[in-house]
């Protein structure tokens, strides 16, 4: 009895690691969540320039300290590729981050990143994904400190999805922040 046990334990064992095996993994969908090809592959109504002085700015790099020396010396959060420094906009509903995907029809998404704030005032990031917020959350308010924020997404009868970030602190000072491993995971389309 106990080899026969033993057995049914193996043969579950085997079903579901064929059946692991036979599901398609996830992917991230963003082109360049990682910011590795600077600024392509994703569109903002921010000006992406090296002058982070006015609000509503963005550039791409390492180390967002050499664009202002008030903010911290950090790494972007995966350490391979660069981050999305950013000056938060005065004005509101101005993108920060979009980008248009092909999606698979009913299925599930996660819409996640890293963010860290450079500054006294986090910023308020609001997801959304063809125009309906999935919600908000803040950056941490230990300054810079990654935190990872994420929404899950269906995308029910659609086969793509605009994917947007506003950031809703229109604080002058010290709404700075930094974006890093944009993801949109699930199944390609």
């Amino acid at each position: 009895m106990q080899v026969a046990g033993a057995l049914l334990v193996a043969f579950s064992a085997s079903i579901l690691a064929v059946s692991a095996a036979g599901a398609a993994a996830d992917t991230n969908l963003v082109v360049n969540g990682t910011f590795a090809n600077s600024n392509k592959g994703f569109t903002s109504q921010y000006a992406f320039t090296t002058n982070l002085t006015p609000p509503a700015t963005y550039t791409i790099g390492l180390d967002p300290n050499k664009y202002n020396g008030n903010w911290p010396t950090i790494k972007p959060h995966d350490a391979t590729g660069m981050m999305m420094i950013v000056n938060g906009s005065t004005a509101a509903n101005k993108t920060v981050w979009s980008e248009t995907l092909a999606v698979k029809p009913d299925s599930s998404y996660v819409f996640a990143l890293w963010v860290a704030s450079l500054y006294a005032s986090p910023p308020v990031l609001k997801f959304s994904a063809n125009g309906t917020t999935l919600g908000s959350e803040s950056a941490s308010t230990t300054v810079g400190a990654w935190k990872k924020i994420f929404f899950p997404w269906q995308s029910g009868s659609s086969k793509s999805v605009t994917l947007s970030l506003v950031d809703t602190n229109l604080a002058y000072g010290g709404n700075d922040f930094a974006l890093s491993d944009v993801a949109f995971t699930g199944p390609a389309a």
